[in-house]
């Protein structure tokens, strides 16, 4: 339906949705699930644990497949959409005279709220927080022309993505500053042993403890948190501007 149409503020009736934005959605929620799976073993199994299982030879090899097929696939199309959301969002709150920047910030700060408590609290490798202030810098540049947030986005994702993987090459043509933002990665408090069993025998109070003291020690790789951030900023506003530019419209039956 036109953008007129559709409902400009709370939960959007499912006559008002566009089930293919859902269906994409659904499809990279799943591949980050399979991702996240296979790669978080690594923080319960020891690397003597995962040799010793009889399909040790084939979990290398699906591994490597993730890694390959999978990793950083469905997480880009996911932000993608993130972006395109915001997108919407806007053009509905326009279309109903309502303040754009104000109710989108607000949604925003209610992200960032969820997602540092389910950080803090349940998981450390969450990303809401993430979104949510990605966000929030998406509405502070969305109203450059397209040309620009594709110059924006492209810079950020490339940027974002080679400094996340701490290229090698890179980091001597970065400021001499850059480097030291990045201390040297100390070994977590807990293996993957004391993890495991922590898991099975430990208190609420002690999963707790434990998954903030390792979401705080994530936080304090600046450098790394940053370029992750940006990676993620930059295909936000890759999709943003793929819909407002009426690019993604165009592919919607």
């Amino acid at each position: 339906p036109p953008v007129s149409e559709l409902s400009p503020a709370g939960p959007t009736p499912a006559r008002d949705r566009l089930a293919v934005l859902d269906l994409w959605r659904g499809f990279a929620l799943l591949g980050v699930v399979i991702v996240n799976f296979v790669h978080d073993n690594d923080d319960f199994l020891t690397p003597a644990a995962a040799a010793a299982l009889p399909t040790a030879a084939l979990d290398g090899a699906v591994w490597n497949a993730v890694d390959l097929l999978l990793a950083n696939k469905f997480n880009t199309i996911f932000t993608l959409l993130f972006g395109m959301g915001v997108g919407l969002m806007a053009e509905r709150l326009a279309a109903a005279g309502a303040a754009v920047d104000r109710s989108l910030v607000r949604r925003m700060l209610a992200l960032l709220l969820i997602g540092w408590l389910h950080f803090l609290c349940l998981y450390f490798g969450e990303l809401l927080h993430v979104y949510a202030l990605g966000g929030l810098l998406l509405l502070l540049v969305r109203r450059l022309p397209d040309a620009g947030l594709v110059a924006l986005g492209l810079a950020c994702a490339l940027l974002g993505r080679l400094v996340h993987e701490a290229r090698p090459w890179l980091l001597p043509v970065l400021p001499a500053a850059w480097p030291l933002l990045l201390p040297a990665r100390v070994p977590p408090a807990l293996d993957a042993a004391a993890r495991h069993a922590l898991l099975e025998t430990g208190s609420a109070t002690d999963l707790l403890r434990a998954n903030a003291a390792r979401a705080l020690e994530e936080e304090g790789r600046l450098l790394y948190r940053v370029a992750t951030g940006t990676y993620y900023f930059g295909r936000m506003v890759l999709g943003y501007v793929f819909w407002r530019s009426g690019a993604a419209r165009a592919l919607i039956p």
